[in-house]
């Protein structure tokens, strides 16, 4: 069975010194995709490509420059590392199906100017059932680990201490672009913790959005 090895690249450096053009020219893919991006022509938010050599895939991670996007610059850093980690460190004696998995919901209503905002504060709350709460926590754990690979930060789960079954759920996203990609993030391999999820909870989580201002 063929093994792919995975190498992570992070480009990072002063504005205006071609980081975004050496990785096009490397990989074929324009990592700076927002519009604001294109028109200005500097890197605002993290950006993604992908090369295959053999069998070795390189994933370029290509951060801003400009002081002004310094929370962003820090975000791919701590995304380089967790997904190194994410790769490494991974269960034993499971096929791993990287599939895409993006199933997650989002607003049903979006403003325009959304797409620029950031930072993102997630939430979900679950209701768990009470001879549940136990592997309840314990998945969640293991979850939040899938959450900073994706490019979460602070993540953490909460027990509301005025109801018993109600536990939420919370953490960063460095952008709202930057949390659309993390839906693409989501893997097969990944559907497992959901399941597990759901066999503690009563009914759907309810997830929120909110932008910092």
């Amino acid at each position: 069975m063929e093994t792919t090895k995975h190498v992570i690249v992070g480009t990072a450096g002063h504005i205006d010194h071609g980081k975004s053009t050496l990785v096009e020219a490397l990989t074929g893919t324009n990592p700076d995709r927002l519009e604001e991006e294109k028109r200005r022509g500097i890197t605002i938010d993290l950006g993604f490509a992908f090369l295959d050599l053999g069998d070795v895939r390189f994933g370029f991670v290509d951060v801003p420059g400009h002081e002004k996007f310094v929370r962003n610059m820090l975000a791919g850093v701590g995304g380089i590392a967790s997904t190194a980690l994410g790769w490494f460190l991974r269960l034993p004696d499971q096929s791993i199906d990287l599939t895409p998995w993006n199933h997650w919901r989002l607003p049903a209503v979006i403003p325009g100017d959304v797409d620029a905002g950031g930072p993102v504060l997630v939430t979900v709350e679950y209701q768990v059932k009470p001879d549940h709460v136990s592997e309840f926590i314990e998945t969640m754990h293991l979850y939040g680990r899938v959450r900073r690979r994706d490019g979460a930060s602070r993540w953490g789960i909460c027990r509301d201490i005025e109801k018993a079954d109600r536990y939420l759920e919370t953490f960063v996203v460095s952008s709202w672009a930057e949390h659309l990609r993390q839906h693409d993030r989501i893997t097969r391999a990944d559907s497992h913790l959901e399941e597990r999820l759901s066999k503690c909870t009563v009914q759907e989580p309810t997830v929120r959005h909110l932008i910092y201002l």
